[in-house]
């Protein structure tokens, strides 16, 4: 019986049984998937990859995106993307902004608190961080 009084179809299993089986198999077909070495190395490199882009919040949907459509295991992919900790964000933050600024023409930057004041040093920070999360990430 539904909320509303009417009867559920017949097909639909609301069995104990039919709800760890759903879950066992999916279980399996995530343990399972992407199984050579190859193609668990591909994995990782999308965990990372991504783990690398400055996109908190994004990290699972990308993951799980870019893993499916190179049919690589998603659950791989998105451990790996935990390379971005809370302990490595700062340091990873730093070498990317680096990066973007060397491989735009630029030298290594020394970071100070003046960097930061005004618009146009807060759209190099992006045009640096973009690049070189890219680059890092690759």
């Amino acid at each position: 019986m539904t909320g509303s009084g009417a009867p559920l179809p017949a097909s639909a299993p609301l069995s104990r049984q039919g709800i760890r089986r759903a879950w066992v198999e999916l279980y399996v077909r995530l343990r399972t998937e992407g199984g050579t070495p190859c193609e668990k190395a591909c994995a990782v490199w999308i965990g990372v990859f991504v783990g690398c882009l400055p996109l908190w919040g994004l990290h699972l949907a990308l993951c799980i995106l870019l893993a499916t459509w190179m049919r690589v295991s998603r659950v791989l992919a998105y451990l790996a993307s935990h390379v971005a900790n809370p302990l490595v964000v700062p340091f990873l933050l730093y070498v990317e902004i680096g990066v973007g600024r060397w491989l735009a023409g630029g030298g290594w930057p020394v970071l100070r608190p003046s960097d930061f004041r005004g618009a146009s040093a807060w759209g190099l920070l992006g045009r640096d961080l973009a690049v070189g999360s890219v680059a890092v990430g690759a």
